[in-house]
């Protein structure tokens, strides 16, 4: 249950970012059915490290409407740990989220797959009641579809990494659900 809710709040915050980026004016306006990508994300919650991978891909794309999924998945991306949880994005709807006022913005070069990518880096302070002064900086990249999140750290007041998360993998064609580890199934309740 935590898993699903740091996965939900991955994607939110992917939202609040992708804005950042000057890509066209919603930043899934390019997606296409089977664009994927496979990202790792770790946590810091009481002492506790805690990792999770994820599979997110673009089921299908109608009406100006992009159909998401998200599944956790094991290491390696091959298995599913959780059945796939969809979400919608309405091209035509502006975030609540794309507020980047105060942000340091730059550029910065990461290697992912032996490929480098070239980066929008956004580095955003917020006070949280919780946290106290919290920093997060997103490293985007036009060339990973989805949002096009490469890498999000969050770091406290202490100079800590409390949340991390990071790009494995992507595709443009190929993305779907996973077999769920044990299951006999294939994707979609299909028997063998």
């Amino acid at each position: 249950m935590l898993t699903r809710f740091f996965l939900s709040l991955s994607a939110l915050l992917v939202a609040a970012v992708a804005v950042a980026n000057d890509a066209p004016a919603h930043p899934l306006e390019t997606a296409r059915a089977g664009h994927w990508v496979f990202n790792r994300s770790t946590t810091l919650t009481g002492g506790v490290t805690k990792t999770a991978y994820s599979c997110s891909w673009v089921e299908k794309v109608a009406d100006r409407k992009v159909f998401l999924k998200t599944q956790e998945v094991d290491a390696k991306g091959a298995k599913g740990i959780t059945r796939p949880l969809g979400s919608v994005v309405n091209l035509d709807e502006k975030s609540p989220l794309d507020e980047n006022a105060g942000a340091a913005i730059g550029e910065e070069e990461i290697i992912v797959k032996d490929k480098t990518l070239m980066c929008r880096k956004v580095t955003t302070i917020k006070h949280d009641a919780l946290m106290g002064k919290v920093t997060q900086t997103v490293w985007t990249s036009r060339d990973v579809p989805l949002y096009g999140v490469v890498r999000r750290e969050t770091v406290d007041k202490t100079g800590d990494v409390v949340a991390k998360f990071e790009l494995i993998d992507w595709g443009l064609t190929g993305g779907g659900e996973k077999p769920l580890e044990g299951d006999a199934k294939e994707p979609g309740g299909k028997k063998d």
